[in-house]
């Protein structure tokens, strides 16, 4: 019976260890991690239930207004006896201004490259920073709902943390799956969205551009098209990391891609966004382990 309640009470102190200096701090740790990815994506990052004291620093928690880079301007150039050259500014998750120098294959062999530019007030949204920036906004809001369950009821709301959690693990994939992989913007999708119309002078039928995000690289994608020549080949969701060959449907129409060019450029706050959520990510396993530690309800994946 004694060595029953010598055990308990070990139990208990261990808990209560886990409570007050272990879990606040691995908490702390993954949430500055995020607060960080939120002021490079110039979001806010105010949660949805406040974090409580033991938990969070009451200073942890940036304004609205709050952000840690300014516009950047990135000039890009092509290896192909420059076919492609540009000077683009990048501002949080859109393009605010470009200007494109383009050597197009139907141009005369002395002619100069066409020369267009972001039209004055128009911007280019790049969709996948912006996915992974709601994706790390989730996360916080999940992070500070399980924080608040851990500081009121630790034991009888593990369940209910671990779920969270959980949510929290899979925004986290989101965020690095949209920047990994930018093959979710199809061609067909790029053109009905009428980005091509933001760059004048107006782009010659044949030609579309694009812009996404490569891993922590802005690319710049230049496409010669042309009506696709046999009637039955079907138009595919061919992606803009398209290849010669390519087909896709624009304005109800087949158009196959014959020529592509492509300049890339190194953004230096995104590769630290990438860094940011794989250590979070790490980091919330750790936050799961200890967790598991306090109920046996609490079961770690």
């Amino acid at each position: 019976m004694n060595v029953d309640r010598l055990e308990k009470a070990s139990q208990v102190r261990e808990q209560e260890w886990l409570l007050q200096q272990e879990i606040p701090i691995a908490v702390r740790q993954l949430h500055l991690c995020l607060v960080r990815c939120v002021h490079l994506f110039k979001l806010s990052s105010k949660p949805a239930s406040p974090i409580h004291e033991g938990f969070l620093p009451e200073n942890s928690i940036p304004s609205n207004s709050a952000s840690s880079h300014h516009p950047s301007r990135y000039v890009f150039s092509s290896n192909s006896m420059d076919s492609l050259k540009a000077f683009v500014t990048l501002d949080g998750s859109h393009i605010t201004a470009a200007e494109l120098k383009l050597k197009l294959p139907s141009s005369r062999p002395n002619a100069p490259p066409l020369t267009c530019f972001l039209k004055d007030g128009d911007q280019w949204p790049l969709s996948q920073l912006q996915i992974a920036g709601q994706c790390v906004q989730r996360a916080v809001s999940h992070l500070s709902d399980a924080a608040h369950l851990l500081r009121t009821s630790p034991h009888s709301s593990s369940a209910t943390a671990s779920t969270l959690l959980q949510r929290l693990e899979v925004m986290l994939s989101k965020s690095v799956d949209s920047l990994m992989i930018p093959d979710h913007l199809s061609l067909t999708e790029l053109s009905r969205l009428g980005y091509q119309f933001h760059i004048k002078p107006t782009l010659p039928d044949d030609t579309m551009v694009a812009f996404y995000i490569h891993c922590s690289r802005l690319v710049l994608a230049v496409y010669t098209v042309t009506p696709a020549a046999s009637a039955t080949k079907q138009a595919s969701t061919a992606s803009v990391r398209a290849y010669v060959g390519s087909a896709f449907e624009r304005a109800g129409h087949r158009w196959e891609v014959t020529n592509v060019s492509a300049a890339e450029v190194s953004v230096p706050w995104v590769s630290e966004v990438l860094c940011l959520l794989t250590t979070a990510q790490q980091l919330c396993q750790q936050l799961k382990e200890k967790m598991a530690l306090l109920s046996p309800a609490f079961t770690v994946s």
